[in-house]
């Protein structure tokens, strides 16, 4: 196993484990793209490129640019039927989901 820099050579890989690849850019949205595309498996966890690379929150669920590579989606429902917005409370039982799917 070897520990590489997101600019590094990938083409020696076929395997790349990412497990907290929060931080990203258009440039290794693209990388990746390519790696996959092209010769690569790519592994990642339900945290991936849900951040820019300043901190700053993207404003996509994870895996957000790598969706169409990662062999998921995420869909997040909030329900807010049921919320005051006077309070800010929820005045029936709080409606947050997320799921994650696979594509088939």
């Amino acid at each position: 196993m070897d520990l590489i820099s997101l600019q590094a050579d990938d083409t020696p890989y076929k395997l790349i484990l990412a497990p907290n690849l929060r931080l990203i850019d258009d440039a290794i949205v693209d990388r990746l793209h390519a790696f996959v595309t092209n010769y690569g498996i790519l592994v990642l966890n339900n945290r991936a490129a849900t951040q820019n690379r300043d901190g700053s929150m993207r404003r996509a669920l994870a895996p957000g640019p790598l969706a169409s590579i990662a062999g998921v989606s995420s869909v997040a429902k909030l329900d807010l039927t049921e919320y005051n917005a006077q309070d800010g409370t929820f005045t029936g039982q709080d409606k947050l989901e997320v799921v994650f799917s696979s594509r088939t």
